[in-house]
Parts: C-alpha cells; structure tokens; sequence
C-alpha cells in the first residue's frame, strides 16, 4: 500500500516513517516544508497527483504543558484534518492520531482535538487512535519519562508538578497497532475510536519510582503540588479485544531505558 504520513518531524510520525519502511508498504513521510497540511490547495495537489491507500495524520500544534495553547494552534489543527478529510475520495482511510486532550475542550488543543474526534464518529473511512502519553527513546527531551531519565543520569531530582493517574503507551506497540489497522481495516469492522492504554493504571510517582528501580537511581522525586491532579487515562478494552501481543508497559519502560542507556554511553 501507499501510505502517506504528515508530521515526519515529530516523535510519532519520525517513528511511524522508519518503521513502516521496513515493511513492504510505500511510505510517503511529509513536514510542513513539503505539504503544508493546512493549505486546502496544496493538500488538493498533493492528492492527485499520488495514488495514496492509507493517510496516517500525525501532524500537531501545541498540546504542551509548558508551551501555552493559542488560538491559531486551534485554527490549524481543524484545518489540516478538515483538508485532509475533504479530499477523502482520494484514499482509503485515514488513522488520525488522537489525545486524552480531547475531554479538556476548556483548551485550544483539546478543543480542536474534541471536534476531530466528533467529526471522525460520523465517518466510515476515519480512525481515532486516542494516546494520553506515548513513550520511547526518542521522543523530546521534556516529555516526562525521558526528562526523568536524563535528570536522573544528572543526579538531579525528579520532578512531578502534580501526581496523577496517566496513561503511558510504548511505541513499538502503537507501531503494532496501526500495521495492524492497515492490515487489516479491509477484512472486517475495526473500532472507529480506541483508547491506546494499557488496562493497569499507575501515578506519575510510581512510573519514577519505576525508572530509578530500573537504573538503581537514588535522586530524590519532588512532587511540587501535593494536590493529585484529575486523571489522565483511558479504558484499555476495545484494545485488549484486538487481541494484539504487545510489550505493555513494564517492557517498554525497561527497553525504553536500555536503549537510552546506550546512547548515553555511547
């Protein structure tokens, strides 16, 4: 098949491009250089002039707890998936990669990503993978589980703003899961909207615990607001239905780490 993923530039899109080049799919990785998602003309263009099967839209403004939301994150985020789903007759499907974002409309982000979701329940041809947290060595320095690594390996402390319930997901099972939806849409109903979690819950500070058990670490973990915030999780059961072998979380925070622990070494 001939997939076409926006957003190479970002963590899961980077992931989806090296993965699925490695299958016998054809992979066609764009950034906002070489299509400009939110442009209606250049989406338009880019369509027919490329015979797409499967469109993964990984392409994302904002959503960062540091870097405040504005409205124009907003207006591009409708308007990249709104342009893709325009041209739909284009290509077979398209798996748009969701977030927890999407039950906190009182944000830009979550606004944006709240619509998607809604818009995509109307389709036939629309999938929602809904992520809370997607792990992996090489995503940004600032996402939590690789900041707490790297502030450990500094013997800095680690940090937590506000304890709370999260739902981490490993990426080589999110890479599962999407070869599987392109597999196998074609065979037999798939979940429109799945959650991507695992079924067991854990906190914030039992993932660093977990992350200094697994690197012998002794830093301190400083919570700064002992409040716990509301949770950020998912229901785990339209994905345990599909019936996948996947890492989970505790192998995919072990690997997580071995694989940093090489760079870091070298």
């Amino acid at each position: 098949m001939n997939i076409l993923i926006t957003g190479r530039n970002g963590f899961i899109g980077r992931e989806l491009e090296q993965f699925l080049s490695d299958t016998s799919h054809n992979v066609i990785a764009t950034c906002r250089m070489t299509l400009d998602v939110s442009d209606e003309a250049q989406v338009r263009s880019f369509l027919e002039g490329h015979d797409i099967d499967v469109v993964l839209h990984a392409a994302i403004l904002g959503g960062r707890r540091k870097e405040p939301d504005t409205f124009f994150d907003f207006v591009d985020n409708l308007s990249m998936f709104k342009n893709l789903v325009k041209h739909s007759e284009k290509y077979d499907f398209m798996i748009s990669f969701g977030s927890g974002a999407e039950a906190h409309a009182d944000t830009y982000y979550g606004s944006a990503k709240s619509i998607i979701a809604s818009e995509i329940l109307k389709s036939r041809n629309l999938v929602n993978l809904r992520l809370f947290g997607c792990f992996g060595p090489t995503e940004n320095d600032n996402r939590f589980i690789k900041n707490s690594f790297n502030r450990l390996s500094r013997n800095e402390p680690i940090l937590i703003y506000q304890d709370r319930h999260m739902d981490f997901f490993y990426i080589d099972d999110l890479k599962k899961v999407v070869l599987y939806y392109i597999e196998n849409f074609y065979k037999g109903k798939l979940p429109g909207t799945i959650d991507l979690c695992y079924e067991g819950k854990k906190t914030l500070l039992e993932v660093a615990n977990e992350i200094k058990y697994l690197t012998s670490g002794e830093v301190p973990i400083i919570i700064k607001n002992k409040n716990p915030a509301v949770s950020y999780t998912g229901d785990g059961a339209k994905l345990t239905k599909l019936g996948l072998k996947l890492h989970g979380f505790h192998v995919g925070i072990r690997k997580t780490i071995e694989e940093l622990r090489m760079i870091e070494n070298g």
